[in-house]
């Protein structure tokens, strides 16, 4: 009796700690990745908008000609 419970208990802990682990991790690197993508691509696009704005001689906050 004593080693089935110990077999259970061993069972038990090595899925709880796989199934942890690995949630852990698919959820981190989701939100990391999709965090990272998308504050890249919105300061890309915001610089990308200023610097065409402005090499068209158009200032950033009024839009009038230098």
């Amino acid at each position: 009796m004593k080693r089935q419970q110990h077999f259970a208990l061993e069972f038990v802990l090595h899925f709880d700690l796989h199934i942890a682990l690995h949630f852990d991790l698919h959820f981190a690197l989701h939100f990391d990745l999709h965090f990272a993508l998308h504050f890249d691509l919105h300061i890309a696009l915001h610089f990308d908008l200023h610097f065409a704005l402005v090499s068209r001689g158009q200032t950033f906050y009024t839009g009038n000609a230098r």
